[in-house]
């Protein structure tokens, strides 16, 4: 079965429409079913995407899994609204070292424990990475203590934010359907 994973409902909502998918669980997490697939909503964080991900393994035969959302953008790379294949993921936190190769191209993301809002501290995550979400690196850290085979994972990203005077409640709603083609492509 495939999986994708939004972290809000914000971000989730264009594809519950788009792809037919109906609510089967609301108590742990939201769960969304279509024929052949499931969504997940695990919430903010990457404590709360790597319990998603424990969840949904428990509860389901997973084949593959999306992580699909909203970033934001660190450097010169990209524009908001353009959607990017993450290739590796590594973690702003001091004690995670690990890194992640999930894709063929160069984008890095890195996750942070907590929003990254100022732009001092956007500037020095720009050496390290591309962009920046909240989820994806719990998500792998989960899925390796899984031994889910991780050419199985891949994320998604569309760019809502580049600066501190952005407002990425606003633009979460216009950007997100540019993923539509990504998960519709995943869900074939």
């Amino acid at each position: 079965m495939k999986v994708v994973i939004f972290a809000t409902r914000l971000e989730a909502d264009f594809a519950i429409s788009a792809f037919g998918f109906k609510k089967i669980e609301d108590e742990k997490f939201e769960l969304f079913a279509s024929k052949k697939s499931i969504l997940a909503v695990s919430g903010i964080g990457m404590l709360s995407a790597a319990l998603c991900v424990q969840y949904l393994a428990q509860k389901f035969k997973i084949s593959k899994i999306m992580n699909a959302g909203a970033c934001g953008i660190l450097g010169e790379k990209g524009k908001v609204g353009e959607v990017f294949e993450i290739g590796k993921v590594v973690c702003a936190d001091d004690f995670c070292k690990e890194e992640f190769l999930i894709g063929g191209n160069s984008n890095t993301l890195i996750s942070s424990g907590r929003a990254v809002k100022e732009d001092e501290e956007r500037r020095r995550y720009a050496r390290i990475a591309d962009f920046v979400d909240m989820e994806c690196y719990g998500m792998l850290k989960s899925l390796s203590l899984l031994d889910f085979p991780l050419e199985n994972f891949s994320a998604v990203k569309v760019a809502s934010d580049f600066s501190e005077s952005c407002d990425i409640k606003k633009n979460i709603p216009i950007v997100v359907k540019n993923l539509e083609r990504a998960v519709s492509d995943f869900l074939k």
